[in-house]
């Protein structure tokens, strides 16, 4: 991951990052289709100790297709939310799946985190930027 890339903001006590989760999926009509998603991380820090936050933030862009005499038109980015996809709070059935695979890859985003930042790497102590 490119740190530029992906940094949105920083201040002294907080950095934003928005990244591209691919976990959320729909199923319909035993076709499944994968959907990539913006997840804005906020880091905060103070006193010696971390708060990080995911927030939903969109759909990505997809470009238009056409096949078989089917044309599908392009889906502009961050029109789409995860709350699009519930009715009356409840997940609709095709996107339940779908929902777990996309929860299952932002925690394993922060167990990433969380690893890196209590495991001492090789270049622990060395102070060489």
């Amino acid at each position: 991951m490119n740190l530029k890339e992906v940094l949105v903001s920083e201040t002294q006590d907080q950095l934003v990052f928005t990244y591209v989760s691919s976990g959320f999926y729909v199923k319909s009509m035993g076709i499944t289709s994968t959907l990539d998603w913006y997840v804005r991380m906020v880091v905060q820090v103070k006193d010696g100790r971390i708060r990080v936050q995911q927030f939903d933030d969109g759909n990505v862009f997809r470009p238009g297709s056409y096949s078989g005499g089917v044309s599908v038109p392009a889906t502009q980015a961050r029109v789409y939310h995860l709350n699009d996809y519930f009715v009356d709070g409840v997940a609709r059935k095709m996107h339940n799946d779908g929902f777990i695979k996309f929860k299952v890859a932002t925690q394993n985003t922060l167990n990433s985190l969380e690893s890196a930042i209590k495991s001492p790497t090789s270049d622990a102590g060395k102070d060489e930027w």
